[in-house]
C-alpha cells in the first residue's frame, strides 16, 4: 500500500460540496478510496455546519447591546390641582448599556477562539477518517492476498489428490494417503470459502468509508512495497503536526480569554439615558439625563472568576496527559512496526524461500517414493503457514505506518524528505 498521503493539519474551514457524490468503481487506489472518504464521510458531514455555527457565535459576541427607548408620564390623572392632565409630564427618553472592562472584546475573544478549536476538531476527524480508510484499504488488500493464497494451495492440494489417485491406481500407495489428500483438499475448499467472506467483508467496510457500496471491481496496490521507518525521535520531533496536542495550545487559550472576561464581570457596566421631558402645564421641555450604576456589593462574579481560571488550569493539565499519551502511542505503533518490517523481510528473504525450497524437495521425493503422504502435506502445511503470516507481517506494518502518519499528522516520506 501506498503513503496515506495525509496533508499537515491545519485549522481550515471544511469543503463545501459543489457536486453529487460518485461513488468509486473499476480499478480502486489508496488515493481514490481517499478522496471518496474525505467527499463523502458521515463523520465530517457535520463538521462545516460547526465551523458556521461558531463563525456565527463570534459574530454575535462582537455586537453592541441595543438602545433601549422608554416613556414615563408624570402627575396626570390625580386629585386636586393634579386632576386630569393639565399637569402632566411625559418623559422620552434612550438608554444604552455601556459595557465596561473591555467586555465584548474579551467575549468575541472567547468565540473566535472556539471557532480555532472547531477548525482543529475538524482536522483531527479528517485525520482519523484518513487513517481508517487507509487501513480498511489495507486490510482489503490482505484479504484478497489471503485469498490468492487459498485458492493456490488448494489448486497444488487438488493436484496433490490426483498425483496420489494414480500412484493407488498403480499400487504404489494406500486408499489411506487417498484419503488423507481428500481431507487436505476439503480442508483448503473451507479456508478457501472462509477468505472469500474475509475478502467480501473487507470490501464493504472499506466501501462504508465513504458511505458506500464496494462497486470497484479490483484493488490497485501491493502489500509487499514496506520502506524502513524514520527513527522514533525523527518521529517525535513532528509530533507538534498533530491537532489532538497542537488544538491544546489553542485550548488554554480559549479557557485564559475565558478567565479574563470573568475578571472583567467583576467590573458593573454603567447604564446612561437622556431623554426629553414636557410639562403639560406650561407647554415648556427640558432634557433629563440619567445614569445607573450598579453597587458591587454581593456579586462581584467571584465563583465565575474561581470556575473560568480552574478551567485554564485543568486546560493545562489535559494538555500535558494528551502529550504523554500520544507519546506513548508514538512507541508503541513505532514499536509494532519496526518489528513487522523486520518479520516481512526475514521472511521474504529467509522463511519463505527455505519452506518453499523444502516443500518441493519434499514433493519429488514423494514422487520417487523415498517419502510419505503425510511428510509433503506436513511440508505444504508449514510453506502455508508461513506464507499466511508473511501476509500477516506485512498488514501489520502498514496497519502501525498508518498510525505513526496519524500521530505525526503528515506521511512518513514528507518526515524523511524534511531531513534530506
Amino acid at each position: 500500500a501506498s503513503s496515506t498521503c495525509h496533508t499537515r493539519a491545519r485549522r481550515t474551514r471544511p469543503e463545501t460540496r459543489a457536486a453529487p457524490f460518485v461513488e468509486p468503481d473499476g480499478v480502486l487506489s489508496l488515493q481514490t478510496a481517499l478522496a471518496a472518504a474525505l467527499r463523502n464521510s458521515p463523520r465530517l458531514e457535520g463538521f462545516d455546519w460547526q465551523v458556521r455555527a461558531d463563525e456565527a457565535r463570534a459574530l454575535q459576541a462582537g455586537l453592541l447591546p441595543n438602545p433601549t427607548v422608554g416613556v414615563e408620564g408624570e402627575n396626570l390623572a390625580g386629585s386636586g390641582d393634579f386632576n386630569g392632565y393639565d399637569a402632566a409630564e411625559t418623559t422620552v427618553f434612550l438608554g444604552q448599556l455601556v459595557q465596561l472592562g473591555g467586555k465584548r472584546a474579551k467575549r468575541r475573544r472567547v468565540a473566535m477562539l472556539d471557532r480555532e478549536l472547531s477548525g482543529w476538531d475538524y482536522e483531527a476527524a479528517r485525520l482519523d477518517v484518513l487513517t481508517e480508510t487507509t487501513q480498511r484499504f489495507v486490510a482489503a488488500l490482505a484479504a484478497r492476498e489471503r485469498l490468492a493464497l487459498a485458492g493456490e494451495t488448494l489448486r497444488v492440494a487438488r493436484e496433490s489428490l490426483d498425483a496420489t489417485r494414480a500412484r493407488v491406481r498403480a499400487g504404489a500407495a494406500s486408499s489411506i494417503e487417498e484419503a488423507r489428500s481428500e481431507v487436505s483438499v476439503a480442508t483448503m475448499e473451507v479456508e478457501q470459502t472462509r477468505r472469500e467472506v474475509e475478502l467480501d467483508a473487507a470490501r464493504k467496510a472499506l466501501a462504508s468509508s465513504w458511505a458506500g457500496q464496494p462497486r470497484f471491481t479490483t484493488l490497485h496496490g501491493q502489500l509487499d512495497e514496506v520502506r524502513p521507518l524514520p527513527s522514533l525521535d525523527r518521529i517525535s520531533e513532528a509530533l507538534e503536526e498533530n491537532p489532538d496536542l497542537a488544538r491544546w495550545a489553542s485550548e488554554v487559550s480559549r479557557r485564559e480569554a475565558a478567565s479574563d472576561l470573568a475578571r472583567a464581570g467583576a467590573i458593573p457596566d454603567v447604564t446612561a439615558g437622556l431623554g426629553v421631558r414636557h410639562f403639560n402645564d406650561t407647554d415648556d421641555a427640558a432634557l433629563v439625563f440619567g445614569i445607573e450604576v450598579p453597587l458591587p456589593l454581593f456579586d462581584r462574579n467571584q465563583g465565575a472568576r474561581r470556575a473560568a481560571q480552574a478551567d485554564a488550569n485543568r486546560a493545562r493539565a489535559m494538555a500535558r496527559a494528551t502529550r504523554l499519551e500520544v507519546s506513548r502511542s508514538l512507541i508503541a505503533s513505532h514499536s509494532t512496526a519496526l518489528a513487522a518490517f523486520e518479520n516481512s523481510r526475514a521472511f521474504e528473504e529467509r522463511v519463505l524461500p527455505q519452506a518453499k525450497a523444502a516443500y518441493l524437495r519434499t514433493q519429488d521425493a514423494y514422487r520417487r517414493g523415498l517419502f510419505r503422504l503425510v511428510d509433503v502435506l506436513d511440508s505444504q502445511r508449514i510453506l502455508f503457514d508461513a506464507r499466511t503470516e508473511y501476509v500477516n507481517a506485512l498488514e501489520r506494518y502498514h496497519m502501525a505506518r498508518a498510525e505513526l502518519e496519524r500521530l505525526t499528522g503528515m506521511p512518513l516520506d514528507e518526515l524523511e524528505g524534511r531531513r534530506n
